[in-house]
């Protein structure tokens, strides 16, 4: 596959895992509203773009979600969920705050999460939004619809990707749609069962890196190694460290609160 290059690329979802594979690969430069969201659809996440994030975060909306089983990475926080919007937030509300004083700590944080977002959008020439859909699927109609109001909004071509699943396709098989000149799918085989039975978040890593691995962020060698570099030495740090306290601040620092 030919290699594209971006100025500015950013997660749309549909949940952590985008994230994680643009760290992986060295093409997050900062954190989006997105990154860390699971749950609520692609059409949702549009719209909310489009609105410029109005209700985004509306406090009566936000309700305390029974513990997970799965605390691994998120084992000082509570889970809540956004009965409106559909998202689920598990690395974002510390547990053992009022949830009065720690909505506001968690507001102000994704408040500047959009407005950087949206102030990037504006200003970088070459824009690069990912979904991966895990197994939503979206009608081609639908992304060609949105991508077009993107570039109505922002008055300029807003490329977006959108990697859907497909269990008819086999081991790096990948079929290409491309939807428009600034829109392109990719259907592959993108999710992978783990020892347990249960399909793992970040999927089939072998097949899901075939994609991220086209892109290139446009900035310097020296920022695009130590994009690369810092999420291994943080993962390296967390296994030799068992203190679960400095596990969380590393994750956190690096990760979830920017």
């Amino acid at each position: 596959m030919k290699h594209e290059r971006f100025d500015i690329i950013y997660s749309l979802g549909l949940d952590c895992a985008c994230a994680k594979y643009l760290i992986k690969f060295g093409l997050r430069s900062c954190s989006g509203p997105f990154d860390w969201l699971s749950g609520a659809n692609f059409s949702t996440r549009m719209n909310l773009i489009l609105n410029d994030f109005s209700g985004f975060f509306e406090k009566d909306e936000i309700k305390l979600l029974t513990p997970s089983k799965d605390k691994t990475m998120n084992f000082r926080t509570d889970d809540y969920h956004n009965i409106a919007k559909g998202f689920a937030y598990y690395h974002d509300f510390r547990s053992g705050i009022p949830f009065d004083e720690e909505y506001l700590n968690v507001k102000q944080k994704y408040a500047r999460r959009i407005k950087r977002f949206l102030r990037n959008i504006n200003e970088k020439k070459k824009v690069l939004l990912v979904y991966h859909a895990h197994f939503e699927t979206v009608p081609n109609y639908v992304c060609i619809e949105y991508c077009k109001k993107l570039e109505q909004k922002f008055n300029k071509p807003i490329y977006l990707v959108i990697i859907e699943n497909d269990f008819s396709k086999s081991s790096s098989e990948i079929e290409i749609q491309n939807l428009t000149p600034h829109l392109t799918k990719y259907k592959l085989l993108t999710e992978e069962k783990g020892k347990d039975g249960i399909y793992t978040n970040m999927g089939c890593e072998k097949n899901c890196s075939l994609i991220y691995s086209k892109f290139i962020l446009d900035t310097n060698l020296f920022e695009h190694n130590i994009k690369r570099i810092c999420p291994v030495a943080a993962k390296f740090l967390m296994k030799i460290f068992p203190i679960k306290k400095l596990k969380w601040f590393i994750s956190d620092k690096l990760f979830f609160n920017e």
